[in-house]
This record gives structure tokens, C-alpha cells and sequence, in this order.
């Protein structure tokens, strides 16, 4: 799930510079009429073994994907934090990582070859490790910073954004190659930041006044180059194929998303879901994610349209095939709770702990994590 308000509050504090550009609804096809209907995606579910849920008693949270197979959970055994790969098929389990400080995320990078985990020390400074996928150690750095995001390229494996916010109110982006020896640069951007392409990066460019739009820039690595793509955005996201924004001026009663892709950027896609007012500017988004094996993007919608602080009914979970522009609800929650799709599979993990595995093909819900 996409940090995009924290990001947002975040930078609304920092003193940065802005620029003008042309406003992205020069980009809008208004005579071209997009239609989605609700249908099956798949032709039929693939045959499937039942899944095996966890039952570790000292198993915590589970903390995201280590292959199309399997998770990885956190074990707490006196002040050590074991991460350990769990099989959710046949319930094996292995030792992958064992750290002396508590771990706030581990982050896998293209193809599951890398992880970057941040961990947090004493004064809860923020500690980066980088890890093969046996679980050595590649990099360990402890810096003087409040919390760190990770951002890997969907195009090289090796590559690596670590975007710091640090104590003084201000931030930091880097990027690591995972080369020999591991190179590190600092860039000139700003949060939120995404790979767009292999040499560019997509960024909010915010200005001094606080605010939740901004425009969003791209920036070419190697010549430093700066460039503006769209104006008064709200939220972005970019996967290897597909860019996807909300624009941050719209009053409509519906919450309109528009995608395109990348090689042919100007016909944009169109999907809308019910709205959930918060009577200011923010602008509510549900969490999302992208499934990268079947050019699906996954999201939760109202079944209607309220208010962000009084709605209490269920919300939809809606696979949306980004090729064809079909669209189907995949089953119903009761609460929203962040997601965590696979790279590999039509799989995603979703609950307060990812104690529930969804399976985007058949349509089931398996309880992963009982203890």
C-alpha cells in the first residue's frame, strides 16, 4: 500500500520550490467514452491445494512476500525479532533473518532477489539492511532518520530509491546499486516518489504553501533533467507497464482514477468507485495495489457514497484488468486494512497483520495467520 498521505502531510511542512506547467486535462479524451463491465477475469480457476495457515505461537504479524509460496512472518523470541519464510501450501517453515532490534518493514525487490528491511535502534533511529534471498547481509547502514520508504526499480533488480525523513523536518532520496561495489547517490527530488521509467523517475514537486496536490515531475537520472507531466495531482502510482493518478481538483460524487500506458500515454482509462467525502481537501483513497502477472489493479470501494467519517458498511474489493478495462468485485470486508499483492501470482495478503490471503482467481478468503 502506497504511503500517499503521510507523504503528503509530511511535505506540506517542508520548504520547497514549485513550478508551473500545463494543466493535465489537455490530456482528457472527453470524446471518447470508456465502458466497464462487471465480468470474470479469469476463464477458470486453476486447480489449487487448500492453504495452510500459520499456527506458530510466537508468530506476530506477518510481514509480507518472499515468493509466489511464500510469507514471511515475524517471530519474537526474548529481545530478537526472527523473520521467518513460511510455505502457505504445505506449512513449511525456515529461518530467513534474525535481527536485535524490532523490525518495521521488509520490502522485496523485482522478482523477490533482494529485501530491504528497516529496523528501528535504541532511539528509534532507523536501521537499513539489504539482504540476498538466503538472508545475507549485503548492507547495514544506522542513520539519523525518523523513518525510511523503499522504492524498487520494476526494471533492474539491483536498483533501489530509499527515500529518509529525517528529524529536522526535511528529507533525503537515494538510490542503491546493488553492484560490486554498491554504489550510492543522492537525487534531487522530492516524496512521493516512483520508478517510471529506467532512467526516470515520476515525483511531487511541492511548492512552499501547504497543500494536498501538487504537480508531478519526472526526472531523468543520468542527465538530471527535470520535467513536468501533470498538474494538481492528489495521488500517483507506477508500475512497470501502467501509470495511474487521481487528479486533485475534482469535485465529483464519484472518486475517478485514470491509468494509461506507458508507451502510448495519451489514451487514458478511466475508473471510477463511490466517494467518500471528508468535508476539506484531502481527498480519501482506499488502499491499493498492482498485480504485475495479470496487469491487474486491485483497490476497495464504498458500496456507497458517504461520508469518510460516519460510513459503516462493508467495502467491495474490485480487480480492475487494466488491458481491457473489465472490472469485478472479488469479495466483500468489513473493514479497509492495507494490501499486499504478489509479484508472482494472482495472490494478495490483506488484515491489520496480513492474517488473510485473498486469492484474485477463485474469488476465496483463507485465514493465513491463526495463533
Amino acid at each position: 500500500m502506497k504511503k500517499c498521505l503521510f507523504i503528503g502531510l509530511w511535505s506540506c511542512l517542508i520548504i520547497l520550490a514549485s513550478c508551473n506547467q500545463e494543466s493535465y486535462t489537455s490530456r482528457l479524451h472527453h470524446d471518447h467514452e470508456l465502458f466497464f463491465h462487471y465480468k470474470q477475469l479469469w476463464s477458470a480457476p486453476s486447480p489449487e491445494p487448500e492453504i495452510t495457515p500459520i499456527t506458530d505461537s510466537l508468530a506476530g504479524r506477518i510481514l509480507g512476500w518472499y515468493n509466489q509460496n511464500w510469507v514471511l512472518y515475524e517471530r519474537h523470541l526474548g529481545e530478537k525479532t526472527q523473520v521467518y519464510k513460511y510455505h502457505i501450501k504445505n506449512g513449511a517453515s525456515e529461518l530467513f533473518f534474525e535481527s536485535n532490534y524490532p523490525i518495521s518493514q521488509i520490502t522485496p525487490g523485482e522478482g523477490y532477489e533482494f529485501f530491504a528491511v528497516e529496523s528501528k535502534g535504541p532511539e528509534q533511529n532507523s536501521i537499513v539492511t539489504i539482504l540476498n534471498r538466503k538472508g545475507d547481509i549485503l548492507l547495514k547502514q544506522m542513520n539519523n532518520v525518523t523513518q525510511v520508504d523503499f522504492v524498487w526499480s520494476p526494471y533492474h533488480s539491483h536498483q533501489l530509491l530509499i527515500i529518509q525523513y529525517l528529524p529536522s523536518m526535511t528529507t533525503e532520496v537515494k538510490m542503491l546499486n546493488l553492484t560490486s561495489p554498491i554504489e550510492e547517490t543522492v537525487l534531487d527530488v522530492q516524496p512521493y516518489v516512483q520508478w517510471y521509467e529506467e532512467d526516470r523517475l515520476a515525483y511531487f514537486e511541492w511548492s512552499n504553501e501547504p497543500s494536498f496536490f501538487a504537480p508531478v515531475f519526472l526526472y531523468d537520472i543520468k542527465s538530471q533533467v527535470k520535467e513536468p507531466l501533470l498538474d494538481d495531482i492528489s495521488v500517483f502510482a507506477s508500475s512497470r507497464k501502467h501509470f495511474m493518478f487521481l487528479p486533485g481538483n475534482l469535485q465529483d460524487d464519484k472518486l475517478a482514477f485514470y491509468f494509461y500506458q506507458k508507451e502510448n500515454p495519451e489514451e487514458l482509462l478511466e475508473f471510477q468507485i463511490e466517494k467518500l467525502h471528508s468535508n476539506s481537501e484531502y481527498h480519501w483513497i482506499p488502499p491499493f495495489d498492482w498485480l504485475p502477472a495479470e496487469n491487474v489493479f486491485i483497490t476497495f470501494s464504498p458500496e456507497h457514497m458517504g461520508s469518510l467519517y460516519d460510513y459503516d458498511n462493508q467495502f467491495n474489493l474490485i480487480a480492475l484488468q487494466l488491458e481491457s478495462g473489465t472490472k469485478e468485485i472479488i469479495t466483500e470486508v468489513q473493514t479497509l486494512s492495507d494490501i499486499n499483492c504478489s509479484q508472482l501470482t494472482s495472490m494478495c495478503l490483506v488484515g491489520s497483520q496480513y492474517e488473510k490471503l485473498i486469492n484474485i482467481e477463485n474469488r476465496k478468503m483463507y485465514d493465513i495467520l491463526k495463533n
